[in-house]
């Protein structure tokens, strides 16, 4: 079993370097929290739309870089099982799903160390970098939960198109043009919300002190992910073989 973690670890970390190795693939992902930045604040500045929310950028391109995290290794997973070519990797659907996780990990932490460059710029204080593994740790067991959900054994559940269009609508309903307190209660159905904000909290608001029953609440949301795409995507497999 040891030996078959290893060898899953070994081929995604493998197919995550290829895909990362695409230059316009790769310019792309990596300026995509930028470039819907820069258009979401021209949308908003033509028709003299004020939010009303300090520090509007940083608030805007940390929730854009954690959705864009999510958006990249779901929609990753979600095409990658039927597209994969590679005999080997064939054989190890969790490979693929995993090297989907792996490449949208790299490229957030290129977005995180770029926004600590405008967070310095803007003369913001730094220190909440420190604690941003915290999150991070927490917000991967969630998104690789969610990517063993979405993508099956043989193939994914979701087509590429249809789950573009889902990760589009959260992009909307989820706190990351406005803050959470305009959507009130309905914000406590989407997991997303409880990552950004803790987030923002940490990086902008410089909010370390977050109460026991919301880091729980988080542990929670992101095991139960974890735990829930582990039986289904085992099922799966299982149903496969017999």
């Amino acid at each position: 079993m040891t030996e078959e973690r290893g060898k899953s670890f070994r081929i995604s970390l493998n197919l995550a370097k290829q895909k990362i190795g695409n230059f316009g693939e790769f310019l792309l992902k990596a300026a995509e929290p930028f470039i819907l930045s820069g258009a979401i604040i021209l949308i908003l500045s033509f028709f003299s739309l004020n939010l009303g929310i300090t520090n509007y950028y940083p608030f805007l391109l940390i929730g854009l870089i954690m959705f864009c995290f999510f958006r990249q290794s779901t929609q990753d997973a979600v095409s990658a099982i039927s597209k994969e070519e590679s005999f080997e990797a064939k054989k190890n659907k969790k490979a693929i799903i995993l090297s989907s996780f792996f490449q949208a990990l790299f490229f957030n932490i290129i977005h995180v160390i770029i926004f600590a460059g405008i967070l310095y710029y803007l003369k913001m204080p730094l220190f909440g970098l420190v604690y941003y593994p915290v999150v991070l740790i927490l917000y991967s067991v969630f998104i690789i939960g969610i990517n063993f959900i979405i993508a099956g054994e043989d193939e994914s559940r979701f087509s590429s198109s249809l789950w573009a269009i889902i990760t589009w609508i959260l992009l909307i309903i989820t706190p990351i043009i406005y803050s959470a307190k305009e959507m009130g209660k309905y914000l406590v159905y989407n997991p997303l919300t409880y990552y950004i904000n803790m987030a923002r909290d940490i990086l902008i608001n410089n909010n370390y002190s977050m109460t026991i029953n919301s880091i729980i609440l988080i542990i929670g949301i992101s095991l139960v992910s974890l735990i829930l795409g582990s039986i289904i995507f085992s099922i799966t497999k299982k149903d496969k073989e017999k």
